[in-house]
Formats: structure tokens, sequence, C-alpha cells
């Protein structure tokens, strides 16, 4: 391959950027993989086989690969009504579809799209912070829905937003939330990277729920064990809303933890 093919071959791997309007404005800049519907056919076209979600809440939250997310027999019949899409693959079921024929009780469901490479240095704790995908889950548990949160294989980066969930909403460890997750769905492996950031999560919920540290604890230990860069990152560049779900983000980067806890939770399997 010539020198000049390698470098349109490379360019075309990577996202491309476009605007987006949420709740009403024009954000720039959020990320798109190129890939975006090569993945998406690859999906639907296993979606015939796919396994049904796991069920982490009861008649609350669900996490899946992308093929599940692609079924909407699997999602009708588990009353889905929210999704957080963390997968290269685009939102299935946003408009109505033929689906509402055998299900018309059925409604599309509400999508929040979240673009988070599944790699070691990609920053996944920013919708931790920001009380992004924990908001989201809020407003679903508030109207009674039903969420399924999705990547590419249910193993890694929504697994992470559900462990960052359970220790948000729960007070959990990282370590009991993972035993707990990995216990509703034994797949589970988020990479070396987003293990780090849920660890530093951790240390930031105890610290804003005012738990003293000290420097021996199993927090402050994991936290220290590898150095880490902070990433600056514009939340709004990042996330894409479905299309006539109006959220107002609120002011981006605030760590608030009881800002969107229940006061009524949902009781853990």
């Amino acid at each position: 391959m010539s020198n000049v093919k390698k470098r349109v071959a490379t360019r075309n791997l990577g996202p491309v950027y476009r605007n987006q309007v949420i709740g009403g404005l024009t954000v720039p800049r959020f990320r798109i993989p190129v890939h975006e519907a090569k993945l998406s056919q690859d999906a639907i076209s296993k979606a015939f086989k796919a396994a049904k979600p796991s069920e982490i809440i009861k008649d609350f939250l669900y996490l899946s690969g992308a093929s599940t997310a692609a079924n909407g027999d699997l999602l009708a019949r588990n009353k889905i009504t929210h999704i957080i899409n963390i997968s290269p693959c685009r939102n299935f079921f946003e408009s109505k579809i033929p689906l509402l024929q055998k299900y018309p009780h059925w409604k599309p469901p509400k999508y929040l799209r979240l673009y988070v490479r599944d790699v070691p240095g990609e920053n996944i704790e920013k919708f931790f912070n920001a009380s992004v995908s924990n908001r989201f889950l809020y407003e679903a548990n508030r109207e009674r829905g039903r969420v399924l949160v999705y990547c590419w294989a249910g193993v890694s980066r929504s697994a992470s937003l559900i462990l960052a969930y359970l220790m948000n909403q729960y007070e959990y460890t990282y370590n009991n939330a993972f035993n707990y997750l990995k216990r509703r769905r034994s797949i589970i492996e988020p990479n070396w990277g987003f293990c780090l950031q849920l660890s530093r999560y951790e240390l930031d919920l105890t610290r804003a729920l005012g738990v003293p540290i000290d420097g021996t604890s199993g927090t402050k230990r994991k936290y220290n064990e590898i150095e880490c860069v902070d990433m600056k990152v514009d939340v709004g560049s990042v996330v894409e809303e479905g299309e006539g779900n109006a959220f107002d983000w609120g002011t981006k980067g605030i760590f608030d933890p009881s800002t969107y806890r229940y006061n009524k939770m949902r009781k853990l399997i």
C-alpha cells in the first residue's frame, strides 16, 4: 500500500465531527465514528440470535451488548423505555418502528448517546463527575422507566457506567460494586484504565460524603498505584441526546454525588 493510501486509511478509522442539537442548543464537535454504519449493520445481523439483556436492578436497569440493543423484540418484551448507548453503533430505535404493531403499548425509547473508545487511555470518568449518566438514570427512575445500558460487547464501557452508578447510588465501594455486577453479568471486565478511573471516582465519593481517608485505605492505595494524567474534556462534545428528549444538563463538570440520588431506591437483586 502506498504512503498516500496508508494515510487515507488511517484517517478514515478515526472519528469525524459534526454539530448536534442538545436540549435546543447547538453543540459543536460531537464525535461520530466513521465505521458506525458497518458496526451497526454487524450488530443488526446478529440481533436475531442475541441473548436477553442482563438484569442488574430488578425491573429497572439492564446491561447488554449492541446485538441485543438491535433486537426490538427483546427491548419490547423487557419494556425498555430508556437507553444509554456508549457503543460505536447508532441508536437503533429512535423513531416509530414496525414493532409498534406487534407491541402497541411499547413506545420507542429515549436515548442518551455517549462516545468513548474502549482503550485504557480514554477518559470515561468525565461522565461520572458531570453526572451525565447518573442524571439520565435518575430521570428514568423518576418516570418509573426501565433502562438498558449497552456498548459493543457489554463488557467494559457499559459496565463502567453501571459500576459508577452503583457506587454513587448505593454508596458501594468499587470492589463491592464490581462483585455485585459480576454476579449479575459474569463477563464484565472493564479495561485497566477504566478500573483506575473508577477507583479515583470512589475516592471522590468518599471525600464528598465526608468519610475519613487514611493513607492505608484500599481506595487511597489503588489510586496511588499508577500515576494519572488529568484530562480536561468538554462534556458537550461527546454527548448526544435522542430526538425529542430535552434535558437541562446544568453546569458541566460540577461534582455532587448526592444530586441525583433517589429518596426511594430500587432494591438490588
